[in-house]
Protein backbone atom coordinates (compact mmCIF):
# COMPACT_ATOMS: atom_id res chain seq x y z
CA UNK A 1 0.00 0.00 0.00
CA UNK A 2 2.51 2.65 0.97
CA UNK A 3 4.82 1.77 -2.16
CA UNK A 4 2.88 3.55 -4.83
CA UNK A 5 2.82 6.49 -2.40
CA UNK A 6 6.98 6.46 -2.07
CA UNK A 7 6.78 5.63 -6.04
CA UNK A 8 4.65 9.04 -6.64
CA UNK A 9 6.15 10.81 -4.37
CA UNK A 10 9.74 10.17 -5.84
CA UNK A 11 8.26 10.97 -9.41
CA UNK A 12 7.03 13.96 -7.91
CA UNK A 13 9.94 15.35 -6.36
CA UNK A 14 12.49 14.57 -9.80
CA UNK A 15 10.05 16.27 -11.07
CA UNK A 16 9.50 19.52 -9.36
CA UNK A 17 13.59 19.55 -9.26
CA UNK A 18 14.38 19.63 -13.20
CA UNK A 19 11.62 22.22 -13.36
CA UNK A 20 13.28 24.22 -10.94
CA UNK A 21 16.66 23.43 -12.67
CA UNK A 22 15.06 24.20 -16.01
CA UNK A 23 13.62 27.44 -15.21
CA UNK A 24 17.19 28.00 -13.21
CA UNK A 25 18.36 28.05 -16.37
CA UNK A 26 16.40 29.93 -18.70
CA UNK A 27 16.62 32.50 -16.24
CA UNK A 28 20.57 32.75 -16.45
CA UNK A 29 20.79 32.66 -20.17
CA UNK A 30 18.24 35.40 -20.36
CA UNK A 31 20.41 37.02 -17.77
CA UNK A 32 23.23 36.61 -19.62
CA UNK A 33 22.30 37.63 -22.81
CA UNK A 34 21.00 40.80 -21.47
CA UNK A 35 24.54 41.58 -19.92
CA UNK A 36 23.50 40.97 -16.36
CA UNK A 37 26.22 38.42 -15.56
CA UNK A 38 26.30 38.69 -11.63
CA UNK A 39 22.53 37.36 -12.41
CA UNK A 40 23.90 34.62 -14.76
CA UNK A 41 26.74 33.40 -12.68
CA UNK A 42 24.41 33.02 -9.65
CA UNK A 43 21.73 31.01 -11.80
CA UNK A 44 24.79 29.06 -13.28
CA UNK A 45 27.00 28.44 -10.35
CA UNK A 46 23.37 27.13 -8.22
CA UNK A 47 22.82 24.91 -10.74
CA UNK A 48 26.19 23.64 -11.49
CA UNK A 49 26.73 22.97 -7.61
CA UNK A 50 23.77 20.68 -7.79
CA UNK A 51 25.32 19.01 -10.71
CA UNK A 52 22.74 19.97 -13.91
CA UNK A 53 25.03 19.48 -17.01
CA UNK A 54 23.48 22.56 -18.95
CA UNK A 55 24.11 24.57 -15.70
CA UNK A 56 27.75 23.41 -15.46
CA UNK A 57 28.17 24.31 -19.09
CA UNK A 58 26.78 27.21 -19.71
CA UNK A 59 28.85 28.52 -16.16
CA UNK A 60 31.80 27.46 -18.80
CA UNK A 61 30.87 29.52 -21.30
CA UNK A 62 30.89 32.81 -18.79
CA UNK A 63 34.31 31.99 -17.61
CA UNK A 64 35.46 30.86 -21.21
CA UNK A 65 34.57 34.30 -22.34
CA UNK A 66 35.12 36.36 -19.41
CA UNK A 67 31.58 37.33 -18.82
CA UNK A 68 30.90 38.83 -15.55
CA UNK A 69 34.18 36.93 -14.21
CA UNK A 70 38.09 37.39 -15.66
CA UNK A 71 38.05 35.43 -18.24
CA UNK A 72 39.76 32.05 -17.62
CA UNK A 73 40.01 29.10 -20.02
CA UNK A 74 41.57 26.58 -17.82
CA UNK A 75 38.44 27.24 -15.02
CA UNK A 76 35.97 26.51 -18.07
CA UNK A 77 37.78 23.33 -19.72
CA UNK A 78 37.32 22.35 -15.97
CA UNK A 79 33.51 22.50 -16.56
CA UNK A 80 33.19 21.64 -19.40
CA UNK A 81 35.11 18.45 -18.12
CA UNK A 82 32.20 17.96 -15.74
CA UNK A 83 29.33 18.36 -18.57
CA UNK A 84 31.35 15.49 -20.27
CA UNK A 85 31.28 13.08 -17.69
CA UNK A 86 27.50 13.76 -17.74
CA UNK A 87 27.50 13.05 -21.60
CA UNK A 88 26.70 16.70 -21.96
CA UNK A 89 27.14 17.35 -26.02
CA UNK A 90 27.65 21.27 -25.84
CA UNK A 91 30.59 20.58 -23.51
CA UNK A 92 32.31 17.71 -25.67
CA UNK A 93 32.03 20.35 -28.47
CA UNK A 94 33.07 23.48 -26.45
CA UNK A 95 36.09 21.13 -24.48
CA UNK A 96 36.82 19.67 -27.53
CA UNK A 97 37.87 23.60 -29.23
CA UNK A 98 39.77 24.21 -26.08
CA UNK A 99 42.16 20.92 -26.77
CA UNK A 100 41.83 22.06 -30.50
CA UNK A 101 43.79 25.48 -29.99
CA UNK A 102 45.52 24.59 -26.43
CA UNK A 103 43.37 27.03 -24.54
CA UNK A 104 42.86 25.84 -20.95
CA UNK A 105 44.37 22.98 -21.89
CA UNK A 106 47.82 21.38 -23.49
CA UNK A 107 47.25 21.77 -27.05
CA UNK A 108 45.76 18.02 -27.95
CA UNK A 109 44.68 17.20 -31.34
CA UNK A 110 43.61 13.98 -31.11
CA UNK A 111 41.37 14.92 -27.49
CA UNK A 112 39.84 17.63 -29.63
CA UNK A 113 39.04 14.72 -32.47
CA UNK A 114 38.14 12.16 -29.79
CA UNK A 115 35.44 14.91 -28.49
CA UNK A 116 33.92 16.02 -31.79
CA UNK A 117 33.29 12.53 -32.57
CA UNK A 118 31.44 11.72 -29.29
CA UNK A 119 29.36 14.74 -30.12
CA UNK A 120 29.11 13.84 -33.44
CA UNK A 121 27.89 10.77 -32.78
CA UNK A 122 24.99 12.46 -30.83
CA UNK A 123 23.77 14.04 -33.72
CA UNK A 124 25.43 17.28 -33.22
CA UNK A 125 26.52 18.84 -37.02
CA UNK A 126 28.41 21.86 -35.73
CA UNK A 127 31.10 18.61 -34.29
CA UNK A 128 30.09 16.90 -37.73
CA UNK A 129 31.52 19.48 -39.79
CA UNK A 130 34.46 20.05 -37.76
CA UNK A 131 35.60 16.67 -37.76
CA UNK A 132 35.14 16.80 -42.08
CA UNK A 133 37.09 19.52 -41.62
CA UNK A 134 39.89 17.81 -39.69
CA UNK A 135 40.04 14.86 -42.49
CA UNK A 136 39.84 16.47 -45.20
CA UNK A 137 42.94 18.73 -43.68
CA UNK A 138 44.64 15.94 -42.13
CA UNK A 139 44.69 18.26 -39.21
CA UNK A 140 45.00 15.52 -35.69
CA UNK A 141 44.10 12.53 -37.99
CA UNK A 142 45.68 11.13 -41.38
CA UNK A 143 44.20 13.16 -44.08
CA UNK A 144 41.23 11.22 -45.51
CA UNK A 145 38.93 12.41 -48.22
CA UNK A 146 36.53 9.74 -47.47
CA UNK A 147 36.07 10.30 -44.26
CA UNK A 148 35.74 13.94 -44.69
CA UNK A 149 32.65 13.35 -47.09
CA UNK A 150 31.45 10.74 -44.62
CA UNK A 151 30.97 13.43 -41.73
CA UNK A 152 30.18 16.57 -44.06
CA UNK A 153 27.22 14.39 -45.55
CA UNK A 154 25.85 13.85 -42.06
CA UNK A 155 26.12 17.57 -41.23
CA UNK A 156 24.50 18.43 -44.72
CA UNK A 157 22.18 16.11 -44.12
CA UNK A 158 21.33 18.05 -41.05
CA UNK A 159 21.03 21.48 -42.45
CA UNK A 160 24.75 22.57 -41.92
CA UNK A 161 24.84 24.56 -44.95
CA UNK A 162 28.91 25.15 -44.16
CA UNK A 163 28.75 21.08 -44.93
CA UNK A 164 26.86 21.39 -47.82
CA UNK A 165 29.19 24.18 -49.25
CA UNK A 166 32.76 22.17 -48.58
CA UNK A 167 30.78 18.86 -49.84
CA UNK A 168 30.25 21.09 -53.10
CA UNK A 169 33.79 21.73 -53.24
CA UNK A 170 35.09 18.36 -52.75
CA UNK A 171 32.81 17.08 -55.52
CA UNK A 172 34.17 20.22 -57.72
CA UNK A 173 37.72 18.93 -56.85
CA UNK A 174 37.29 16.07 -57.14
CA UNK A 175 38.65 14.56 -53.35
CA UNK A 176 37.38 11.43 -51.99
CA UNK A 177 34.49 11.75 -55.01
CA UNK A 178 34.49 12.03 -59.02
CA UNK A 179 34.89 15.52 -59.81
CA UNK A 180 32.27 16.68 -61.41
Amino acid sequence: MWQPKLNILLMVGALSISGIAHAGLEEGILAANEGQFEEALKEFRYLADKGYAPGIYELGQLYEGGFGVTRDYHKAAELYQQGVKKQHVDSMFALAVLYQEGKGVKLDKQMSVKLFKQAAEKNMPAAQFNLGVMYANGDGVAQDYKEAMRWYEKAAGNNYTLAQFNMALMYFEGHGVEKI
